[in-house]
């Protein structure tokens, strides 16, 4: 995902110690809450990813920081509050979507980044780099290509002007070749 950062999970248990049996055995998720809350936390990922391009780092920051465990509060409201439960649920339906737009965003914000439509430095956390770095990677990889294919040509022609002296030589009599001698015991 383009936007993770501190997993805060749910908030903590105020006033108590932690070692009360309460706070030694917490609450499981039900997989119905659980999919409500990673609903509500895909809302905070979109949002703060918004808040990086926008160029608002801390507004990004505490979204990251704060999201989870609102996501996690707004899924336990869900379990005793219809109207919460259906837009909860209705934006789980989204989910597939939602995961394609996540996978296709790097290459989009990186093909935005190459054209100068968005500062790679906002979007670095999507994995976009500078421009740049592509185009040297780029053409390195065109160079090693390049230089492994002349190898190969001169190992060949080698090769071949070694088999052409050898062809020679047995076409002329001038003796056999020093593959057959080493063979025939010579």
């Amino acid at each position: 995902m383009p936007f993770e950062g501190v997993n805060a999970g749910p908030p903590p248990v105020r006033g108590g110690s932690t070692s009360s049996p309460r706070a030694a055995a917490p609450k499981r998720a039900s997989g119905k809450q659980r999919v409500r809350e990673e609903a509500a936390a895909g809302v905070f990922q979109i949002v703060g990813f918004g808040a990086m391009l926008a160029g608002w780092h801390a507004d990004a920051g505490a979204i990251q920081v704060h999201g989870p465990g609102i996501a996690h509060g707004v899924a336990s409201m869900a379990e005793g509050n219809p109207k919460i439960a259906a837009g909860l649920d209705k934006l789980a339906e989204t989910g597939p979507y939602g995961e394609a737009i996540i996978l296709i965003m790097p290459l989009a914000l990186q093909l935005m980044a190459n054209h100068g439509l968005v500062k790679p430095e906002l979007v670095a956390s999507a994995g976009v780099v500078h421009p740049d770095t592509l185009a040297a990677d780029v053409k390195a990889q065109m160079a090693t290509q390049a230089h492994e294919a002349l190898l190969r040509q001169k190992a060949a022609e080698a090769e071949l002007t070694r088999l052409h002296a050898e062809m020679s030589a047995a076409t002329n009599g001038a003796g056999t070749p020093s593959s057959q001698r080493a063979n025939d015991g010579y």
